[in-house]
């Protein structure tokens, strides 16, 4: 008799569970993506480049203020870059958008290891649901191509190729 009550509770979570999941709106690969990172902390992109953590940090703060993002954190000794760009409205007004920048630099033999992680910041409006901002790595934008280009026109050819980890 308990042993059916135990199971008639586990059904119910998982069904609740199940339900859950379905109402999310997102496609399993990026919902595994996302929660992948929760897990294991965000992906960044990674590129090598010839030249110092120096050269590349004066760049990177360049390169991000030409892409229209504002700096919000520098730290030479670290090699750590972050920025944000202005804040967009959708058309009806209704919710924000803005987009973040992180960048984090590693001197490695023959080179600097730029590492880069570009966010989207969306908050909607409070008749949506519960009020506050959600924060999401974009995975397949031009951000990442247009900001290793910029770089590597100043530090040269990336010795290595792109990846995502």
């Amino acid at each position: 008799m308990q042993s059916t009550r135990f199971l008639s509770v586990g059904v119910v979570v998982l069904a609740l569970a199940a339900v859950g999941l379905t109402g999310c709106g997102t496609s399993g690969q990026d919902f595994s993506a996302g929660f992948r990172e929760k897990i294991s902390g965000p992906e960044f992109q990674k590129q090598t480049f010839g030249g110092t953590q120096e050269q590349a940090f004066e760049a990177t703060q360049k390169i991000l203020y030409d892409m229209g993002f504002r700096l919000t954190r520098t730290r030479a000794a670290t090699g750590i870059v972050e920025a944000i760009s202005s804040i967009s409205s959708d058309s009806a007004h209704v919710g924000s958008l803005q987009r973040a920048a992180y960048v984090r630099l590693d001197e490695v033999v023959g080179g600097v290891l730029v590492e880069v992680r570009f966010t989207e910041i969306i908050e909607d409006s409070f008749g949506r649901g519960s009020p506050g901002a959600t924060e999401n790595t974009l995975r397949d934008t031009p951000l990442y191509q247009v900001f290793f280009r910029q770089l590597g026109n100043v530090l040269g050819d990336p010795t290595t190729a792109p990846t995502g980890s």
